[in-house]
């Protein structure tokens, strides 16, 4: 296990080009520890408090990455990219099964609940909101008149 917490340490000082044992708080020491955070709480099932002693950090600190990882990942794609940067580069030392088929369904997960977030957005914009208000026995009046003006600008 040594050994593995050696490699990814190397392997986020490359990536990052920082020390996750630094308690700089910049954008790449910050995501260079969740990323690592995330990693041997996933793959290596460590607890918050043992990762946050590799760290010097406290088990709290471990459990915001650790929570908030997934929201970070659907909408910081430079976050996204070097997780898997480094996750692809490490998984070749170890013996993780399916490691790549098992990113591919989170990653999948993480876009398309992304595009059902928006797409819930877009049903409560303002044109939804008024067709929602339109009473059942003018709906089709309603997409009649719709139609037209929209043949009208075509």
């Amino acid at each position: 296990m040594e050994n593995n917490i050696n490699e990814l340490i190397k392997i986020m000082e490359f990536e990052y080009n920082v020390d996750i044992f630094n308690s700089n708080r910049t954008q790449d020491c910050v995501e260079a520890r969740a990323i690592f955070s995330k990693i041997m709480y996933s793959y290596h099932h460590m607890g918050y408090t043992k990762i946050g002693r590799l760290l010097g950090k406290n088990h709290a600190t471990i459990y915001h990455y650790i929570k908030n990882f997934d929201s970070w990942m659907k909408y910081d794609d430079r976050l996204r990219n070097k997780y898997f940067n480094v996750l692809n580069v490490y998984s070749k030392g170890l013996e993780i099964k399916d490691i790549n088929e098992t990113n591919k369904v989170w990653y999948d997960n993480i876009v398309l609940s992304t595009k059902v977030e928006k797409l819930e957005n877009k049903l409560k914009s303002g044109l939804h909101a008024l067709v929602d208000k339109v009473p059942a026995d003018k709906v089709s009046i309603v997409y009649e008149r719709l139609e037209s003006i929209i043949k009208m600008n075509c």
